[in-house]
């Protein structure tokens, strides 16, 4: 503690978490939280296994998902007869449900997919307040057909060179 700190006995008007900031001196321990180690990022022991177990596991290694990659989905799965969900979303593409929900809520938003039950006409594209995504169900709609239409023509003006899978 800094000397003269405690000199006075009126009541602070502090958050608790600011004052005991005030007495953390980097590197030593207080009695609610250690000491702040500072390395470079990367460079830590805890952040690595020892034997990398999860360098060799795919599932380990996030990865971007394209729009293209989830369009390309929708596109297939109407052929089964049935819309694509955020579950079916997640699965595939081992995405958690939020990121699922997420992916589905852009591209529903520039209008690429439409849900496949009816919907009024003001949350055709939009969720109505207090409606969950989740039992909603999607389908590519004539703009995201177009728009993997637009993907095909850049991978074939780039010579091959695919764009975005």
């Amino acid at each position: 503690m800094i000397p003269g700190d405690n000199s006075h006995l009126t009541p602070c008007k502090q958050a608790a978490h600011d004052i005991a900031a005030r007495y953390l001196r980097f590197g030593l321990p207080t009695a609610s939280c250690r000491g702040a180690v500072f390395v470079a990022p990367g460079a830590s022991s805890q952040n690595h296994a020892e034997d990398g177990a999860e360098d060799k596991h795919e599932r380990n290694e996030a990865r971007m998902i394209t729009q293209r990659e989830v369009l390309t989905f929708i596109t297939k799965r109407p052929a089964e007869g049935r819309g694509v969900s955020a579950q079916d979303l997640a699965g595939e593409f081992w995405l958690s449900l939020d990121a699922a929900c997420g992916q589905l809520k852009r591209l529903w938003r520039e209008r690429l997919i439409e849900a496949t039950s009816f919907r009024p006409p003001r949350f055709r594209f939009r969720l109505e307040p207090g409606e969950p995504i989740l039992p909603l169900r999607f389908r590519l709609t004539a703009r995201g057909r177009e728009r993997l239409r637009w993907y095909e023509r850049q991978d074939d003006n780039r010579g091959g060179l695919l764009l975005f899978r």
